[in-house]
């Protein structure tokens, strides 16, 4: 079996692959016979296959961690993700294989991240490769549309299968029926669950000694095969063995899980290994089987309460197997040359290849923009701001996949040269405006001297697009950034301000922080100082429903402030993607604000609410002429208008979480437009 040793060739490959891997430094589970599989495949024709672990880090090929080297900039051909767990962490085209069934994602052993996560990685992907179930793809369907995923009319296939390792066919007198697994029900004490799945039957199959049973020794703590005559031991996972085994068995028992069973018949991958050996399959009953294979496989009816009546049809077909030898090898030759046809993959990954553009055209198609507006990006770096930051600036910037586009540079005078210089190196001095300002930016000795929001304003004054974003350093936007958030504005007039996920970096880990949860304002809190800034666009006449006078009189996040006046007048929409990667070693995680929080932040608040809060010893307040707000110790909340413009001052108890009302915000924002200043 040497043929099936993995290269160090490190030549130029055709193609460029990754695969995300949940669990580096383990490779003992049913994925990573996957991947090992893979593996040989690409290293036999030419095609580099990288392992990566769920935060971006890359792996080798016995998954174990190669130092800290974080792909997220890399380019492949595509991404495949095949667990739940695993969410799109690089800037290429993702496909999620969907093989496991949707029961998993609500048990808490199959599934310890939770359903609500579970669902976002599936959904964090492009696209979609598809196993044989449509119930899985269907019960997808009904919560697809809340994680802003379309269905397409169809998808590519692909089966958690194996490449054609060139085995055949060679049943005879002494065959034997392989079975791989952990016997879960085995030595089962516990009081409520009295039946067994399967560890009836294989105990009345032990005792006719026709298997060759395979599986751990130990599994927590536990031996799942204890007491069998027929048990040959634990198989290496190296892709290989189990197949070789089965081979050599020459019959192959698969028996679906319960969760597979309710997903539509949904196969596991040792159906797909039994048929890869060239062995003749045993199955319980599958719509999916006998639609592909017809009699070529023997089937078994499922009966859990009866499992002398399940081990009795397989005995059955033992004894049918051992009077017909002729006709069993030429059903398992005539399984196995189907399998060949369709679902090995060395035909399924061919086909992937070749219709991934046709892919990309479509994704491009339901998801981002057309490109037919302007797009303004404006900029503010002052002469602190870091070179590999700068250099960030311009690597998002030319990378964009929009073609549409202007920068809007806004610095201090002597940075201008500075600037000009990497705008000619990275090509496109004739698209980037340089907005000098007369004031410096900061003191000599760092101090800074103009707010942030003044800076913004001189940048926004020079724009005239009809789109602007913005690009604060410290961020690298992924290659469609400007595309997927322009599509929303582009879909809907009512839209004024989109904006999209961010992924955290830090030295030697990556992770996602999931902004899709912020729908009010006192939810987006603690947003440091590049947080949020480049994950927004908006249209640029939103920009006058706050007035410069106000923006000018914030300090450190003024982009935000447009963001929470989209959010509470209902004008806001997330695009349910990660398209910024974030370089900090900050803690962006999100939390309920509590009202110790809310003083520390008030006055980026202050400012958009126009409310002038002042705290008392014995009690907390909102001020504003003309405006009253009360939350009593319910958190219940009531809003009214006074008669006068005169100043009036009500009550806000604070009690645990500071606001939670969504209604009560936007009618905070609604009154305040009574009272714009001029």
């Amino acid at each position: 079996m040497n043929k099936f040793m993995i290269s160090n060739n490190d030549n130029k490959k055709d193609y460029k692959i990754g695969f995300l891997y949940p669990w580096p430094g383990s490779t003992e589970n049913g994925e990573f016979e996957i991947i090992r599989r893979l593996q040989y495949y690409c290293d036999r024709n030419d095609i580099q296959f990288d392992l990566i672990s769920n935060n971006g880090r890359l792996l080798d090929k016995d998954a174990n961690f190669l130092g800290n080297k974080l792909v997220y900039n890399e380019e492949y051909d595509f991404i495949i993700s095949a667990h739940y767990s695993s969410r799109k962490v690089v800037d290429s085209f993702h496909y999620h294989a969907v093989w496991n069934p949707t029961e998993f994602l609500f048990h808490k052993f199959n599934n310890p991240i939770g359903y609500r996560k579970a669902v976002k990685n599936i959904f964090s992907c492009d696209d979609f490769l598809i196993s044989n179930s449509d119930v899985v793809l269907n019960r997808l369907k009904t919560v697809a549309s809340h994680e802003g995923f379309k269905f397409a009319a169809s998808y590519l296939n692909f089966f958690p299968s194996s490449l054609d390792m060139g085995f055949k066919t060679n049943i005879t007198e002494g065959f034997r029926i392989f079975y791989c697994g952990i016997n879960w029900d085995a030595h089962n004490e516990s009081v409520e669950k009295k039946w067994n799945r399967f560890s009836e039957m294989f105990s009345i199959l032990d005792k006719e000694n026709i298997m060759d049973y395979y599986g751990p020794t130990i599994v927590n703590g536990r031996e799942p095969w204890r007491g069998y005559t027929c048990y040959k031991g634990q198989l290496a996972f190296d892709g290989i063995a189990v197949i070789n085994s089965i081979n050599k068995s020459g019959v192959g028992l698969s028996l679906m899980s319960d969760a597979h069973r309710n997903s539509g018949g949904l196969l596991s991958s040792r159906a797909y290994e039994i048929l890869a050996a060239g062995a003749l399959l045993i199955a319980d009953r599958n719509g999916f089987l006998e639609e592909n294979f017809g009699e070529n496989v023997l089937y078994i009816d499922y009966n859990s309460k009866n499992p002398a009546n399940m081990a009795r049809q397989i005995l059955e077909h033992y004894e049918w197997i051992k009077n017909n030898l002729e006709v069993a090898n030429q059903k398992a030759r005539k399984s196995q040359e189907i399998w060949k046809s369709k679902f090995a993959f060395d035909i399924t990954l061919p086909a992937i290849f070749e219709k991934h553009e046709n892919r990309l055209r479509i994704f491009a198609q339901t998801y981002e923009s057309s490109g037919e507006k302007e797009i303004d990006v404006v900029v503010c770096i002052s002469k602190y701001t870091q070179d590999p930051d700068v250099e960030r600036v311009f690597d998002s910037f030319t990378k964009q996949s929009y073609s549409k586009k202007h920068l809007i540079i806004v610095c201090d005078k002597e940075q201008e040269a500075q600037i000009n210089a990497i705008a000619a190196i990275k090509r496109c001095s004739a698209i980037t405006t340089i907005v000098t300002l007369e004031t410096e930016i900061n003191t000599p000795k760092g101090s800074q001297l103009l707010n942030t929001g003044a800076i913004l304003i001189a940048g926004l004054a020079k724009s005239h697009a009809p789109y602007v974003a913005f690009l604060p350093p410290g961020i690298l936007w992924k290659s469609n950034h400007l595309s997927l958030l322009a599509r929303a504005l582009d879909d809907d007039e009512t839209v004024m301000l989109t904006y999209s996920g961010t992924i955290k970096v830090t030295e030697d880990l990556m992770h996602e922080v999931l902004v899709d949860e912020i729908n009010s304002l006192i939810q987006v809190h603690k947003i440091g100082d590049y947080g949020f800034k480049g994950n927004l666009m908006m249209r640029n006449k939103f920009a006058l429903t706050i007035p410069d006078w106000l923006i000018g009189q914030v300090n450190q996040i003024p982009e935000v402030c447009y963001l929470f006046a989209a959010i509470v007048s209902d004008q806001a929409s997330y695009i349910f993607k990660e398209t910024v990667f974030l370089f900090s070693g900050k803690d962006l995680n999100y939390h309920n604000i509590t009202p110790d929080e809310f003083w520390r932040y008030s006055d980026v608040l202050e400012q958009v609410l126009k409310l002038k809060i002042k705290k008392s010893k014995n009690i907390d307040q909102f001020s504003y002429a003309g405006i009253g707000l009360f939350m009593d110790s319910q958190n219940k909340c009531a809003a009214m208008t006074m008669n006068s413009l005169e100043v009036e001052h009500v009550v806000v108890r604070v009690v645990k979480n500071f606001i939670q009302s969504n209604w009560l915000l936007r009618k905070i924002y609604k009154i305040l437009n009574y009272f714009k200043k001029p």
